[in-house]
């Protein structure tokens, strides 16, 4: 809004936006494989980190019939949005995990970049960008629909097994 309103009163057209995206829910969708990740993961293990608004994420979860888990990261959390790694830096630490000790799981190359950048591992999906614009990611799958999370026995983590894509 900045950038295309430098005088305008950034707050009020922010929330403009954001009620136009909340009303929009035409073609929402949950990503394939989404929600059986999220069936095989104790709250403890993850959390949302987004470039949505509280409340624009808020509705789109509910729309979705997602669980929203205790604490997330929101646009609205943060002073730099991605690709900078402040989003998933503050989302390790609201699971009280070092960065290093975290696979972001992502769909779009500033998040992809973000992750990167704060040093977590990215797992990206083509869902919304091509292989060649996901280059922070460390794999990039087709669908998360064959991504498989195993929970590793006395709490020590968990195990992820997926067929990444060749990058060609």
């Amino acid at each position: 809004m900045r950038k295309m309103l430098p005088d305008g009163d950034h707050n009020a057209e922010l929330t403009i936006v954001e009620e136009l995206e909340m009303a929009d829910t035409e073609g929402l969708q949950i990503l394939d494989g989404v929600l059986s990740i999220l069936e095989a993961l104790p709250q403890k293990y993850w959390t949302i980190v987004t470039s949505a608004t509280e409340r624009l994420a808020r509705s789109r979860l509910a729309f979705a019939g997602i669980s929203v888990p205790k604490r997330i990261i929101t646009a609205d959390m943060v002073s730099n949005g991605k690709p900078h790694p402040e989003p998933y830096l503050r989302g390790a630490e609201i699971l009280g995990l070092a960065p290093e000790d975290c696979i972001v799981i992502e769909d779009s190359t500033s998040g992809s970049k973000a992750g990167h950048a704060a040093g977590c591992k990215v797992l990206a999906t083509t869902f919304s960008h091509r292989i060649d614009q996901l280059t922070a990611a460390d794999w990039i799958v087709e669908s998360l629909a064959g991504v498989k999370i195993t929970i590793l026995p006395g709490d020590q983590g968990l195990e992820l097994e997926f067929v990444a894509l060749n990058r060609g």
